[in-house]
């Protein structure tokens, strides 16, 4: 019988304290963990004249068992529960523990929670323990240590009235853990900037207004697990005014009348500012303003309520342009005709008519471009006033130099005269110097030096012309009748015989300024006698045909101062 014995091993582990201890430990190697099992024999010795024996025990190595909890480890501070993870290696069984007040619901589950008290949360914070139960291992565990954080806090302000045309401003605050907030209202209008922005502006709806007012509500964000904390705002809206105005259309620099025309359903229109488009405002509510402009102008108006509540209308006014009068002359002359050129500028638009006064209203024409004469020298006010289509009127008032020009006179040489006969025509004109002499005989002929002769072909009264110019283009006219005669003639017969042929016996020539015609028989005895040039003798006497014959005659004549005086014979012939 023996009583000792040496341990061997199938791995490359080791025998605690050695082999031949019959009472051992065996140290596992790393690579016995990694085979996961090891063969352990026990063999006799000093077995005498026995043979040695043996026995064998193959011994199973288990892993470690790992424990881990995977529960995060920050909690809000307004949640009533904490939920509880974690892992273990197959085959282990777990248990929790928690170092609070609360209780686990199922402290042998991975998964499981804790009911947080409020000591819990004044504690501000909580351990945790996710520990294996013992057996064939030594226990293992994990620990965490949960904090508190607080939870969010959202602020959207105070209740607020706006004007129903009002842009609501919303600033929201907020605390705590919340990273971020979202606006939501009970509204249909849109917010400009995004709901998401803790400051952004909500643009009503017309529903809106018609409801009176809006719900805001602020929601935070759940970070940490936390409850979203909520802020409510309530919007009421009030009615604004009906900004309006009217005017009278008008020209340029004239006074335009602008009417309030607001209206309200709330109060009263208590404040009106105007602003008419040129840099000049008013807070009157029927303001009279002057454009010194043309064009086109942006009139606005903001009318205020009594209750404290505005509105903006804009309208736009044309103020149409005023005629620019613009108008000149040829040159002035007394007695001189003098033409007129109207030059006036309008921007827009048509002019419609022309007013001239010429010499404060001794003259006035409706003329676009008239002419006129001025029967005085000196500076003369010329008036011209010109309306557009619009009604709008332009005045230009110029002082025209009016010029004494040349006085035209001639004398006449002799003043009557025969045809043929050479008359001389001599220029004594004044105010010169003149430069040019236009002359007109009355008969188609006229001429050009200063001082002509002319003979007349036939007989007439003739009125001669005499138009004169100076230096500065001044003229004047002035004229005389010249009587030009032809000789009296008498022919030698006539045959007073009713054929209206040579039929009356009538001295020709003239024109004469008075007659005396007489024919006597040959007893001497006065047959015809006629004091008008136009009346002859008919061969009769005392109402009989007179007998064919020689007769006698004799005439005085008178052309202008002229006398004539003839006596002859004349064959009377049937």
């Amino acid at each position: 019988v023996t009583s000792t014995g040496i341990w061997s091993t199938s791995g490359t582990g080791a025998f605690d304290p050695d082999e031949f201890s019959l009472a051992n430990n065996y140290l596992l190697s790393s690579s016995d963990d990694i085979d996961g099992n090891v063969m352990l024999t026990l063999t006799s010795t000093n077995n005498g004249n026995c043979l040695a024996v043996s026995d064998n025990i193959n011994v199973t190595i288990l892993p470690n068992p790992t424990v881990l909890i995977t529960s995060g480890d920050s909690l809000c501070a307004n949640l009533n529960s904490l939920n509880m993870s974690g892992t273990v290696t197959s085959g282990f069984s777990t248990n929790w523990v928690v170092n609070g007040s609360g209780s686990i619901a199922s402290p042998s589950s991975l998964l499981t929670s804790y009911t947080i008290v409020a000591a819990d949360i004044i504690n501000g914070f909580l351990d945790i323990y996710l520990n294996t139960n013992g057996g064939i291992c030594p226990v293992e565990k994990d620990s965490l240590r949960i904090i508190f954080v607080d939870p969010p806090i959202v602020y959207a302000g105070l209740d607020q009235v706006y004007c129903s045309n009002e842009v609501v401003a919303l600033n929201g605050v907020i605390s705590g853990t919340a990273s971020s907030a979202q606006w939501s209202s009970t509204g249909t209008g849109l917010y400009i900037t995004g709901n998401n922005n803790l400051s952004t502006f909500y643009q009503p709806s017309l529903l809106d207004i018609v409801n009176g007012s809006v719900t805001f509500t602020l929601t935070s964000s759940a970070d940490f697990g936390c409850n979203p904390d909520n802020d409510d705002l309530i919007v009421t809206y009030k009615p604004v005014p009906n900004a309006n105005f009217i005017f009278n259309s008008s020209c340029e620099g004239d006074q335009i009348n602008f009417s309030d025309l607001s209206t309200t359903t709330s109060g009263t229109i208590n404040s009106w500012q105007y602003n008419f488009g040129d840099n000049i405002t008013s807070i009157a509510d029927n303001p009279i303003h002057t454009y010194n402009g043309s064009g086109v102008f942006d009139v606005v108006l903001i009318a205020g309520g009594s209750n404290g509540c505005y509105d903006t209308l804009i309208q736009s006014i044309y103020i149409n342009p005023l005629p620019i009068v613009i108008f000149n002359s040829s040159n002035a002359c007394k007695n001189g005709e003098v033409f007129f050129i109207d030059q006036t500028f309008l921007a827009t638009g048509n002019i419609i008519s022309w007013d001239w006064d010429f010499n404060n209203g001794s003259n006035t024409s409706t003329l676009q471009n008239p002419s006129n004469y001025f029967s005085e020298s000196g500076s003369i006010p010329v008036l011209l006033t010109v309306t557009t289509d619009s009604s709008c009127i332009g005045v230009e008032n110029i002082n025209i130099d009016v010029l004494d020009g040349p006085s035209a006179a001639f004398s006449v040489n002799p003043t009557q005269a025969f045809v043929l006969e050479d008359i001389y025509f001599t220029d004594e004109s004044t105010n010169g110097p003149i430069t040019d002499w236009l002359w007109d005989f009355g008969n188609g002929n006229g001429g050009s030096n200063q001082n002509e002769i002319y003979q007349f072909s036939d007989g007439g009264t003739y009125t001669v012309v005499l138009k004169v110019t100076d230096e500065l283009g001044c003229q004047d006219t002035t004229s005389k009748s010249v009587l030009v005669g032809l000789p009296p003639a008498l022919p030698s017969g006539f045959t007073p015989n009713g054929d209206s042929e040579n039929d009356t016996y009538i001295i020709r020539g003239g024109p004469f300024d008075a007659i005396d015609f007489k024919i006597y028989n040959n007893w001497g005895q006065l047959i015809f006698e006629s004091n008008d040039a136009a009346i002859g003798w008919d061969g009769t006497f005392n109402n009989e045909i007179a007998p064919i014959g020689v007769y006698t005659w004799t005439y005085t004549v008178v052309i202008g101062e002229t006398v004539i005086n003839k006596e002859g014979d004349v064959t009377l012939m049937r």
